[in-house]
């Protein structure tokens, strides 16, 4: 069950910092970088690298906090040095209790660095527990903070592009997740920007592989999707495949080979080289597909995975769905309440 999960990995967790940042009488090692601002960091392990840079594992000299720094060198064109330092900022501005914040920074001529806070752990962690199985009010709860933090970005014209579970942080104590952002993308941008594949294979909306043409905000809430699908099987709705061919074979053989009367204007935007020699599919039975989710929540899913992003459920109205009426305690209708406020106000540009 989730909660046993969540209680091994509590249980670990005093552990696990003892190992990251040594017994409180060792001497404190020397900081192996310094902001501007006088703040001292020591690595602690090297996380990898990614097309946003590479990822360390650090301790605050003042404090002892345990925190990850992501280091993005400017071996860019001025173009893109450019976007990447604009999109930095972007990130700063990015004010909500379900988004993990950035807790420091520098933007020099030669990287960009951000400091970010650390939960306890991954979704990806909790579901690829041997141990885990689906606990319909967890998953709710996560759902719903989720949306919460996609609705307030797409409010503010933000665009995350790469939702997963492995972008998702979780506070197993406080039951809370967090979004983490490595780059926040402005949806209207003058080039290109916006155009073409991003993200990761699995959780990529049908729109963003059949086509080149501009994405907005419907590309967030179908990750989103996926993410809730797979929080209820306990695996990936989509097996991630090598190219958009197989990418296209995977969601058609779940929601059935796109006609123009399921997506209209299908013909005017998608590339049909894709669709050749495809076989066709019907749609598969969601209740058989998912049998341990209620029908609230099998009409929600459906809505955010329908293939014309046109059609797809928004992330602010997916919050006021019957789904989420049951969520067991004043806290969350709290938290619903505090969602449409964080939505409809403004970014602290201070």
């Amino acid at each position: 069950m989730w909660s046993s999960d969540e209680s091994k990995a509590s249980d670990s967790l005093w552990w696990s910092h003892i190992v990251e940042i040594g017994w409180p009488w060792q001497p404190k090692p020397k900081p192996n970088f310094t902001l501007p601002n006088g703040s001292n960091y020591v690595r602690i392990k090297y996380l990898g690298t990614s097309e946003y840079g590479s990822f360390y594992l650090c301790s605050d000299c003042s404090n002892g906090r345990i925190v990850v720094v992501n280091e993005i060198p400017f071996n860019l064109r001025e173009r893109d040095r450019i976007a990447a330092r604009n999109e930095a900022l972007l990130i700063q501005e990015l004010n909500h209790p379900n988004i993990v914040r950035v807790l420091n920074s520098s933007i020099t001529d030669i990287f960009i660095r951000l400091v970010f806070e650390k939960l306890d752990c991954f979704l990806q962690d909790i579901i690829a527990h041997k141990d885990y199985s689906h606990d319909p009010q967890t998953t709710k709860r996560y759902l719903h903070q989720m949306l919460s933090a996609v609705a307030y970005c797409h409010a503010h014209g933000i665009l995350h592009r790469n939702l997963k579970p492995r972008n998702i942080q979780v506070d197993i104590i406080k039951k809370k997740v967090k979004i983490h952002f490595l780059m926040a993308r402005p949806i209207r941008v003058p080039d290109a920007a916006n155009k073409g594949p991003v993200g990761t294979r699995g959780y990529i909306a049908p729109e963003m592989v059949l086509t080149s043409l501009e994405h907005s905000t419907p590309v967030d809430v179908w990750s989103l999707g996926c993410i809730f699908a797979e929080m209820v099987l306990g695996h990936k709705l989509f097996r991630p495949v090598g190219d958009r061919r197989g990418e296209l074979m995977e969601i058609f053989s779940v929601f059935g080979t796109p006609t123009e009367e399921i997506w209209p204007r299908l013909t005017e935007i998608c590339n049909f080289d894709y669709f050749h020699g495809l076989p066709h599919w019907e749609p598969m039975d969601l209740r058989v597909m998912f049998p341990g989710l209620e029908a609230h929540g099998l009409d929600l899913l459906s809505r955010m995975l329908s293939m014309d992003p046109s059609k797809r459920i928004s992330a602010k109205d997916a919050l006021n769905h019957p789904y989420f009426d049951d969520l067991d305690s004043l806290t969350w209708k709290r938290l619903r309440d505090m969602t449409i406020s964080f939505c409809c106000s403004p970014m602290d540009r201070s």
